[in-house]
């Protein structure tokens, strides 16, 4: 084949590539046509739609209500959507399968991706329709698993109480600050409400009326958000009581309700983690893995997965390590392996990442066995639990309560 030849072929291809690159805008998806995947770009009162037809003809609609997207999709043949997981999207995917469709969502990250490598990076609503389509072809492609109602709940009440705190931090520091202006400084031990009123009362002769005034609302605005932070804490834990897993995370010492509440509404089915490793790893516990060639190294924290979960685990283990460093914690393999990471010289910040990990490996040993937390097999290796024979002991009696098989052996708190 001649050179001419091969340029003409080149300019046939990049021709037909653009073609296929521009969607043929219409106003409704067709329900005589057999659709082998539809992408939908959200938005708060309309969407994007990008069709993809049997015929490999690609068909978009710029913007559509959700009201009239919904009346043309009841009249469609059962296709798959595909979408990102945004706001409000489980409630529109449910919509979509009680008229009989599928649906997949489909990771913000991989619709960058395509945009960038596909469509000459022109990110926009209709590119970002038309990536979900073909992506929701690939059969590589692992989509996001969605929230249940009973998770979304959880994540909501999460939210809600998480906003409580943060405001009345941002009050307290406000607060100090404000004081501090006037030539008042407060101690750590005068923290509490009662002591900061008495405290701004007892140098009302240094404030003006107008300000003391100002700063006694600014603590009933406190005792407020203190108030609704115990009501959202009851409410939390009302509603991880009703899930079945709870009679076994509440067995393990330092994980709360606030931390149980968020693992619940985003560990989903524990199946799906075949190793203790692999749910560390979902919440980016583990480090980044930095090989090349021959050359095998790791780095820092990957900190992928839910940035909430990581920080409640984070914020466990340092609860865990200062009853440690008080003498508090009891004698166990937990405890001897942090004895070995201090002995080794470990810097704080890599042992309390280590520990958050554990502690996560822990809770799939518990939640993937059923086993309640016994501190007597809590940090060993399997090995280690071998030699101590197959038994359960009850954490409230030391009893053995009952025996296991040589294969159930196994079930060991994970090192």
């Amino acid at each position: 084949m001649s050179l001419e030849e091969t340029d003409n072929d080149f300019k046939e291809f990049s021709m037909s590539s653009k073609n296929r690159q521009k969607p043929i805008l219409v106003q409704t998806l067709s329900a005589e046509v057999n659709w082998t995947s539809v992408g939908l770009d959200l938005a708060k009162f309309d969407l994007s739609v990008v069709g993809l037809s049997d015929s490999d003809q690609i068909y978009g609609i710029d913007r559509i209500a959700y009201d009239k997207f919904f009346e043309m999709t009841v009249k469609l043949k059962p296709t798959i959507f595909s979408m990102e997981p945004c706001n409000g999207a489980r409630v529109i995917a449910q919509q979509l399968r009680n008229q009989g469709h599928q649906v997949r969502m489909i990771s913000g990250n991989a619709v960058s991706t395509y945009v960038e490598t596909h469509l000459g990076a022109q990110k926009n609503d209709i590119n970002d329709a038309q990536a979900l389509a073909f992506l929701n072809l690939d059969k590589q492609l692992i989509p996001i698993r969605e929230k249940t109602p009973h998770e979304a709940r959880l994540l909501t009440l999460f939210s809600i109480r998480k906003h409580y705190v943060e405001e009345r931090s941002s009050s307290i520091t406000a607060f100090k600050g404000l004081m501090q202006s006037w030539g008042i400084s407060i101690k750590r031990s005068m923290c509490s409400l009662k002591n900061l009123k008495a405290f701004v009362l007892d140098h009302t002769g240094v404030l003006e009326p107008a300000v003391t005034d100002a700063l006694l609302s600014m603590i009933e605005e406190i005792e407020v958000l203190n108030h609704r932070i115990t009501e959202m804490n009851k409410r939390i834990n009302e509603e991880i009581s009703k899930d079945e897993r709870h009679a076994l995370i509440k067995t393990m010492p330092f994980i709360g309700p606030t931390t149980e509440c968020r693992l619940l509404a985003t560990v989903g089915d524990i199946s799906r983690f075949s190793r203790p490793r692999h749910m560390q790893a979902f919440y980016g516990l583990v480090p980044r893995n930095l090989a090349t060639g021959h050359n095998g190294r790791s780095g820092r924290m990957s900190k992928r997965g839910d940035k909430e979960m990581r920080t409640q685990l984070i914020e466990c283990a340092c609860a865990l390590y200062m009853a440690y460093a008080r003498g508090r914690f009891p004698d166990c393999g937990i405890k001897k392996w942090i004895d070995k990471k201090v002995n080794n010289g470990t810097r704080y910040g890599l042992l309390i990442s280590a520990l958050a990990g554990k502690l996560s490996r822990i809770l799939w040993a518990l939640l993937v066995h059923g086993q309640e937390f016994d501190i007597k097999r809590a940090g060993l290796s399997r090995e280690a639990i071998k030699t101590m024979g197959n038994y359960v002991v009850d954490t409230e009696t030391g009893v053995v309560v009952k025996h296991l098989v040589a294969d159930e052996a196994t079930m060991a708190i994970p090192a």
